[in-house]
């Protein structure tokens, strides 16, 4: 089925489908550009900003606050955003459940603070092991009750609109960060490595549960396939792993209590793509690459670094590309599309860049060889 605001969604699906199953010879180029005309976009009286990232979490706080007046409210200002694109190369319309990163332990533990543009799940103290280790997703945690609820909703809403993607769940170690504080977690990994494993391996069916029950729900409104925070679409069930957590672990720690868990991770799901955020997480590579489930790697270069674009990076990626990862580079600007695509084996490769215009957005499609994607 095509989408509204997406009318060669069939196409673009079968280019993910080649994509996943290595049989695309090209690159994914992911083109966002702004309509040639925008309808106004309602400004409900809980909306803080203009970063549409935040606008869902933005009107759950008000929701849970009765300052809301239904998701209805919500997806008007939704569709006049979509309108308000256009959705070229191998982009296309998307909604998730934005919660902030982590959100299984406000599923577990009831605690969600919204600030600004930030959420926060870690609690004041930190929880007990022998707590931790008899959590389960209650079906009356209320944060776990309104996603289910607006994922049935957006699936209902979405269809033949928009895709509708997972919550960002969390990478395993950040939900136990959370649990245990950051901090304590840091000590723990030092002093009591065995509960961490133990912990974090208790928490992957947690989780695991948590993503099939939503998943459930927004494949029971007839959407094939599955997408996230990522913007990446797959056949199947696919997710973004993570674990930002590692940043500050040794290698040696990372192979003993993180290694274990995205092997597992990686073995529930149809594909995957590892967040690899940060020069803090480039001496895990070799172990990320030898996980042979793991499909691929997103390279965020992390704040006050050089962008994707940059040749310094070349030799990583050159690295993830021969042990035949899939690489995805994300806010690339539009004039380094081009050039970086020349310095890689463009296979597996996806990139996702924005242009100031319509024009200019299908002029890079057709240096790209990506679909201009109008009809």
């Amino acid at each position: 089925m095509d989408l509204k605001y997406k009318p060669d969604w069939e196409k673009a699906q079968d280019r993910f489908e080649a994509w996943w199953g290595s049989e695309m010879k090209g690159p994914l180029v992911q083109i966002g550009c702004p309509a040639p005309s925008a309808p106004a976009i309602p400004r409900p009286v809980w909306r803080t900003g203009d970063d549409a990232w935040w606008w869902y979490m933005q009107w759950q706080v008000a929701e849970a606050d009765g300052k809301a007046r239904g998701m209805n409210e919500f997806f008007e200002m939704w569709d006049a955003h979509l309108a308000g694109q256009r959705f070229l190369g191998d982009s296309f319309p998307l909604f998730w459940l934005n919660q902030g990163p982590g959100a299984l332990a406000a599923y577990l533990t009831g605690h969600l603070k919204f600030m600004g543009n930030t959420t926060w799940f870690e609690l004041a103290e930190p929880m007990p092991w022998r707590e931790i280790m008899k959590l389960k997703v209650e079906h009356d945690s209320p944060w776990f009750v309104r996603t289910i609820k607006a994922a049935r909703d957006a699936a209902a809403r979405g269809k033949g609109r928009f895709v509708v993607g997972m919550s960002d769940l969390g990478g395993i170690h950040d939900i136990l960060a959370s649990l245990r504080t950051t901090e304590q977690l840091l000590e723990d990994c030092l002093n009591d490595p065995r509960a961490v494993l133990e912990a974090s391996m208790r928490l992957v069916p947690i989780w695991q549960a948590a993503f099939d029950e939503l998943s459930e729900v927004i494949e029971y409104s007839g959407q094939y396939g599955s997408s996230a925070w990522m913007g990446l679409w797959a056949p199947g069930r696919w997710y973004p792993l993570q674990s930002d957590f590692a940043a500050m672990l040794s290698p040696a720690m990372f192979e003993e209590l993180v290694l274990p868990v995205l092997v597992e991770q990686c073995q529930g799901l149809d594909h995957s793509i590892y967040h690899w955020d940060g020069p803090g997480q480039i001496p895990h590579l070799d172990m990320l690459l030898s996980i042979p489930e793991l499909g691929g790697l997103q390279w965020v270069p992390g704040a006050g670094e050089k962008q994707n674009a940059d040749p310094k990076w070349q030799p990583l990626y050159e690295r993830i590309q021969k042990a035949g990862k899939r690489l995805v580079m994300q806010s690339v600007e539009a004039g380094e599309v081009v050039p970086l695509l020349k310095r890689l084996d463009s296979r597996g490769v996806l990139i996702t860049t924005w242009c100031g215009s319509e024009r200019e957005g299908m002029e890079l499609a057709e240096k790209v060889g990506a679909p201009a994607g109008l009809t």
